[in-house]
């Protein structure tokens, strides 16, 4: 397949037009490794549908009447981190772009699609979220979650490892570094040390948001 191994990318479709749904399934079943698990009509539903079938790629119109596709991204990202939102539009407008990748979009296409952009835009954002969402994956898997809660060692524990908490985007200007500086303050406690990392290491800005004054 043009999957390379087989994958099978499942597709959430979500549009205020019936034909606009439509039309784009009948795209995608031409193709061997796409499969579309839902179609959904508003941005409401799109959310719904998002957390119960999880999806890998989610198709969503900018433009619906009950919640725009900005706001249902956000709220998917939010309560789904593995799936990755493709938007779409009929307005090319860079401030659509910027709200739609401010809001955890991957991608951003204008109506009319061309099937073969389509078919590349789905693959490429699916490549490249896959590690994304094994690792959130990983997370929701481990059956100790007290790494989201600062604690202290217990009696007997003598120096084990601190938790490591990551805040990752793979999109410039989403607000990680406010998250991350936050979140380190936020668990520095009496006998609790929190270490900050910028990994970011020629352009980060934890020092600019912390006022920290480089030393000669």
């Amino acid at each position: 397949t043009a999957g390379g191994d087989g994958e099978i990318i499942t597709i959430l479709l979500v549009d205020d037009i019936p034909e606009t749904r439509e039309n784009i399934k009948k795209l995608l079943a031409f193709e061997p490794d796409f499969k579309v698990v839902g179609s959904v009509g508003t941005g409401r539903e799109g959310v719904q549908v998002a957390k119960d079938l999880r999806p890998n790629i989610i198709v969503m119109d900018i433009n619906m009447p009950d919640m725009d596709g900005i706001q249902a991204t956000t709220l998917i990202t939010e309560a789904v981190p593995t799936v990755a939102v493709i938007m779409m539009s009929v307005q090319n407008d860079p401030d659509y772009l910027r709200r739609a990748m401010l809001a955890g979009a991957r991608n951003f296409l204008t109506k009319p699609i061309l099937p073969d952009e389509l078919y590349n835009t789905i693959r490429t954002v699916h490549a490249r979220n896959k590690p994304i969402a094994a690792q959130y994956s990983a997370l929701q898997q481990m059956p100790d979650q007290s790494l989201l809660r600062p604690s202290t060692p217990a009696e007997g524990e003598g120096d084990r490892p601190g938790h490591v908490i990551v805040v990752y985007s793979p999109q410039g200007g989403a607000g990680c570094t406010t998250i991350a500086t936050n979140l380190a303050s936020g668990l520095m406690k009496e006998g609790i040390r929190a270490l900050l990392v910028d990994a970011d290491l020629q352009f980060g800005d934890v020092g600019v948001f912390l006022n920290l004054q480089a030393q000669s």
